[in-house]
C-alpha cells in the first residue's frame, strides 16, 4: 500500500498518467474521469480498505482469543459460533469486494486510464 501511494503522490507520472494535472487538462478522456481518477480518491479508498481489513481482522482475532480464556458451556458455545459466523461472513464479503474487485480494478485499470472494461475483475 505504501509503495502504491508513493507512486501516486510522487512526482513521477510514468505509470499513472492521470496524476499529472497538466496532462489531464489536455486529455478529454482523463478529464471526464477525473472524478475518481485523482490522488485523494485513491488514497482514501486504499486507506479505508486497509483499515476495514484491520478492524475486521482484529474483531475476528478477539473472538478467537475469547474462547481461549475460558471454556464455554452449550449456550455460550452457540452464541460464540453465531458471532463467529456472522463476523466471518462480513469479513468474507468485505475482503472479496476489495481484494477481488474494487481495489485491483482501481490500481490496475487506472494504469491505462483510456481503457474501458466492466469485466476486469472476472
Amino acid at each position: 500500500m505504501v509503495i502504491l501511494l508513493l507512486i501516486c503522490f510522487g512526482g513521477n507520472h510514468e505509470i499513472y498518467h492521470w496524476t499529472d494535472t497538466e496532462h489531464v487538462k489536455h486529455d478529454a478522456i482523463l478529464n471526464f474521469k477525473k472524478g475518481f481518477l485523482n490522488k485523494n480518491f485513491f488514497a482514501v479508498m486504499t486507506v479505508l480498505t486497509i483499515l476495514s481489513w484491520s478492524l475486521l481482522g482484529r474483531k475476528m482475532r478477539k473472538l478467537s482469543q475469547s474462547i481461549d480464556n475460558k471454556p464455554l458451556n452449550v449456550e455460550e458455545g452457540k452464541k460464540y459460533i453465531w458471532n463467529n459466523t456472522v463476523w466471518a461472513a462480513i469479513y468474507i464479503v468485505v475482503f472479496s469486494l476489495t481484494v477481488l474487485s474494487s481495489i485491483p480494478w482501481l490500481w490496475l485499470m487506472s494504469i491505462d486510464a483510456h481503457w474501458y472494461s466492466t469485466m476486469f475483475s472476472w
